[in-house]
């Protein structure tokens, strides 16, 4: 299974709108059924830029415009543990893709 993870920078407002404008509708054009995982990158700057970063509830709107399977955020100072994080809530992600899905019609109830 493949999932795409999208990145953008809380302090790059051009980085924050090419996700809806470029690179979600070419991701959805060409591998439509892919999960994504949007991702915001530098949250340790919005509290020294303050007015000129892209706000958590923006992002997490964005993260639902674009039916994001998740939203993760990190600083640049947790990079190792927002990498052990993010992969692990991506092997989940992926882990309950896999899982078939099935109908009321399609179980049966075992009785011991």
């Amino acid at each position: 299974m493949k999932i795409f993870i999208l990145c953008f920078s809380v302090e790059n407002v051009d980085s924050f709108k090419n996700i809806i404008k470029i690179w979600c509708p070419e991701l959805r054009r060409e591998m439509p059924n892919t999960p994504i995982v949007l991702c915001a990158t530098d949250i340790d700057k919005r509290e020294t830029l303050q007015n000129d970063t892209i706000e958590k509830h923006q992002s997490e709107q964005l993260s639902k415009n674009i039916r994001a399977k998740t939203y993760i955020e990190y600083s640049n100072s947790t990079t190792e543990d927002f990498l052990k994080h993010s992969f692990s809530q991506i092997i989940v992600l992926h882990s309950i893709e896999a899982i078939p899905k099935y109908t009321l019609e399609q179980c049966q109830l075992l009785k011991t």
